[in-house]
Parts: structure tokens; C-alpha cells; sequence
């Protein structure tokens, strides 16, 4: 008896926008219980999907262009989530840069911003979604270019797909 094998990656199943907004706010640990200096979270789940809009936004206008991606048909998930990310950095950096408010009394100094780790994690996200976002694209469009093809004996050695024998 075959056991059906599913050939489709955990992270391609189709989830819903409220569960992609909580598994982003768990990637980002932006829960109420966590945040130790703010009250309740840091994003709301408007400005999370604000970002997923712009990150599909930005993945389409990305050359090679190989299709249209929305809500219903998303980019990766890994790949989605990095760029919400960004996308959740930059708008903290734009209110952080606008909310600075060095303070000095006393010979104390205080600076109430965190602008550098900011601008340090959304370098460490921003390059490795866009180095992995243009990886993606351009593997994807030398895929589609070549159509289908015959697969290596692999397929059949490893049993996967619809493809099952007995030697």
C-alpha cells in the first residue's frame, strides 16, 4: 500500500491573512508580553499587512518579471515574511529618526532612540531578502524558460510524486 506523499513544502501551503499576520508578529516576537517597555505590541495587525501589501508590491516590480503575486497566489512564505520584515523596519526606523530626542543634564547624557540597531537589523534583513528574493526570480525564470522536461532518474529512485515502482 502507497502512503500518499506530499509533494507540496510546509512553507507553500496556502494560510490565511490572519494567520500569516501571526506567524509574522511570532517571527518579530511582538507580543504584548514580550515588549518589556512599550504597552501591547508594536505593530497592529494594520500596519503587518501594510507590509505584506508593499513586500508583493516590491517583489512584482522586481526584475525578471515572472508573473503577478497577490494575497492568493504569495510569493514564497520564507521569502514573504523576510520582506514584511523590511518593510515592518523601515517604517520603525522613519518614526524612530522622527522621535530622537537626545537629552543631557547634569553631565548625563541620554538618548531616548535606537536608530543604530534599527538600521543594523533592517541592513542584516534587507540584504538577505533581496539576495534571496533575486536568487528566487532568477532560478524561477530559468525554470519557466526551459519548460517541462524529462526528470532525472531520481524521481523515480526516491518515489516521489505520482510516480511509484517496485524493482
Amino acid at each position: 500500500m502507497d502512503t500518499p506523499v506530499n509533494v507540496e513544502p510546509y512553507g507553500q501551503k496556502r494560510i490565511t491573512l490572519s494567520e500569516l499576520v501571526a506567524k509574522i508578529r511570532r517571527f518579530m516576537r511582538d507580543r504584548a508580553v514580550l515588549n518589556r517597555l512599550i504597552a501591547g505590541q508594536e505593530s497592529s495587525d494594520e500596519d503587518i499587512m501594510l507590509a505584506i501589501d508593499l513586500c508583493i508590491s516590491d517583489f512584482n516590480h522586481t526584475p525578471p518579471p515572472i508573473g503577478k503575486f497577490d494575497f492568493n497566489t504569495p510569493p514564497p512564505l520564507y521569502l514573504l515574511m523576510y520582506g514584511t520584515v523590511v518593510k515592518l523596519l523601515e517604517s520603525k526606523g522613519l518614526l524612530e529618526s522622527r522621535n530622537a530626542l537626545p537629552f543631557n543634564d547634569g553631565g548625563i547624557s541620554f538618548a531616548a532612540n535606537q536608530d543604530q540597531r534599527t538600521q543594523a537589523w533592517l541592513a542584516h534583513f534587507s540584504n538577505k531578502f533581496e539576495t534571496d528574493k533575486l536568487k528566487w526570480k532568477v532560478s524561477k525564470n530559468i525554470e519557466d524558460s526551459w519548460g517541462v522536461s524529462l526528470s532525472s532518474e531520481y524521481l523515480i529512485v526516491n518515489n516521489i510524486g505520482w510516480i511509484s515502482m517496485i524493482y
